[in-house]
Parts: structure tokens; C-alpha cells; sequence
């Protein structure tokens, strides 16, 4: 029995988590992904169930090859292309998922086997978080780091 992996997820649950609905357009998904600090979003039907997620990679993708210099044409480009997508056409679908009193084991689990970097956890199929192997790694070493 390891005291670390038999944890349940809810042991590091976060306080929030920022979704988007299958019908969100593409400029919503660049505008919180440029203001906030999320490398996911899970995209939710009507009763908060996930049905997609974006990473900020598959955001990332999505930019013009130029973006990174911040000219003219790039902005005008990204902003063309953000307004004629949907949340439904960007997102990967049937997204990860994990129940908040299934074990870190489990999670740790789906991410080396899988070599994803974000599971979503849910209550009762609604999202709560998202989890990600750095939550892991804060919640294993952070107790240890304070004691030094």
C-alpha cells in the first residue's frame, strides 16, 4: 500500500476551473487563453459534462506562423480564422477523465500510459478540474520542500 498513489484525487482538488461550451466561438478561446493561466480548457454540453478540451498547443496550432512577432497581418489573420471556429471544431473530443474519489494512482497511471498532460476530474460526470502530472509533482514534493 503507498501512501501517495492510494490518495484520492480530491486530496489536491483546485478551486476553479474555466470551461467553454461546444458553441463557443474561437476569439472567446484565444481571449482566455491570452488573459488567464490555463493550458486547458474542457468543453462542456449543457448539464457541465465534458465532451471536449483544448489544450493551448491545439490553440497554439492554430495561429498564423507569424504570430509570435506580433505583426499586422498575423493578428488579422488569427482574428479571421478564431471568428469563423467553434469550440466543437478545435477541440480534441472524448476527453480523459477521472472521478475526484479515484486514487492519484489511477491518474498517474492514465498519464504514463497515455502521455497526456491533463485529465479532467469530475463528481458525478461534472467537471470540477482539471489535473495535470505538475499538480502531482507540487502536491508530492511541496510538504517536502517546506520542511528543508
Amino acid at each position: 500500500m503507498n501512501v501517495i498513489l492510494d490518495k484520492r484525487i480530491i486530496s489536491i482538488a483546485k478551486d476553479t476551473v474555466i470551461t467553454v461550451k461546444e458553441d463557443t466561438l474561437g476569439t472567446k478561446i484565444a481571449e482566455i487563453f491570452e488573459t488567464k493561466e490555463v493550458h486547458h480548457l474542457p468543453v462542456i454540453n449543457d448539464v457541465n459534462e465534458a465532451i471536449g478540451i483544448i489544450s493551448l498547443g491545439d490553440y497554439r496550432q492554430l495561429q498564423h506562423h507569424f504570430t509570435r512577432f506580433n505583426l499586422e497581418k498575423s493578428i488579422e489573420e488569427n482574428h479571421k480564422l478564431l471568428n469563423s471556429l467553434l469550440a466543437k471544431e478545435i477541440m480534441t473530443p472524448d476527453p480523459v477523465c477521472l472521478e475526484i474519489n479515484d486514487s492519484l494512482g489511477d491518474a498517474i497511471d492514465i498519464f504514463i500510459q497515455n502521455k497526456i498532460h491533463s485529465i479532467i476530474i469530475c463528481k458525478d460526470k461534472k467537471v470540477q478540474f482539471i489535473l495535470t502530472p505538475v499538480d502531482i509533482l507540487k502536491y508530492v514534493v511541496e510538504p517536502a520542500l517546506l520542511q528543508k
